[in-house]
């Protein structure tokens, strides 16, 4: 589906004024991997958490080719925000996901190794996108690189972690960092069933009922609520 839209987006381009979205998709295009509506979502939501002023940093898990990390760095340009990027990778593809946490085990290990990034490539790809303010890749795997490096306060987090254990990491370690009025964004949680689980048990256990918006057959996002408190208050 991605590729048949790509086209379309191509044929619109030629014949009518591109929006702020499509110039910046159309820098990013070669090296992404999510759905237009997704990516869409994603620069809507970096452009508002700055015009609305909400502090912290914008968080990327599962960065791959770097297409939507460089859309991230693109949408902070184009709202000329200075606010800090963190891009978290292991560069060495997905991880092997657990048999006993991840429901559909036997198909997601087939994807090991799978959307590989290289590092140095995306660290180009970011820094010629991006206007003032720091950019920070961080190589590993989450659990040995964010419980040492990650930022006191979020406002805007996309997990694209795909398995259970690589999504509640995250969701344990940044989720209380996030500010109200913020935005999260999961990649994969109408995909993989380890990330519906994990999303869902995290919200279990802390009495949240999470307002989840549904933006394609994969991604969902929700605004932090007003009534939440990060760790960093």
């Amino acid at each position: 589906m991605i590729s048949a839209l790509k086209r379309m987006n191509r044929w619109r381009m030629k014949r009518f004024p591109l929006t702020d979205f499509e110039r910046a998709f159309a820098s990013v295009e070669p090296h992404a991997l999510m759905g237009l509506r997704a990516l869409a979502r994603l620069y809507s939501g970096t452009r508002e958490v700055v015009r609305e002023g909400i502090e912290g940093d914008i968080v990327e898990c599962g960065v791959a080719r770097g297409g939507s990390a460089g859309l991230l760095a693109r949408a902070l340009r184009d709202a000329g925000s200075d606010k800090r990027m963190w891009l978290y990778d292991n560069f060495e593809g997905m991880p092997e996901p657990d048999p006993k946490r991840d429901p559909d085990y036997e198909a997601a290990r087939k994807y090991v190794g799978a959307c590989k990034g290289d590092e140095v490539q995306v660290r180009e790809l970011v820094t010629g996108l991006r206007g003032p303010g720091e950019i920070q890749i961080v190589k590993g795997l989450f659990q040995d690189t964010l419980p040492f490096r990650a930022p006191q306060r979020v406002a805007l987090l996309h997990l694209d972690c795909d398995w259970y254990q690589s999504v509640r990491f995250c969701l344990d370690t940044l989720y209380d960092r996030m500010e109200p009025g913020g935005i999260l964004q999961l990649d994969d949680y109408h995909f993989w069933e380890g990330c519906r689980k994990a999303v869902d048990e995290f919200f279990l256990n802390r009495k949240i009922e999470p307002r989840l918006v549904t933006i394609d057959a994969s991604s969902v996002w929700m605004r932090i609520p007003a009534a939440h408190s990060s760790s960093a208050k």
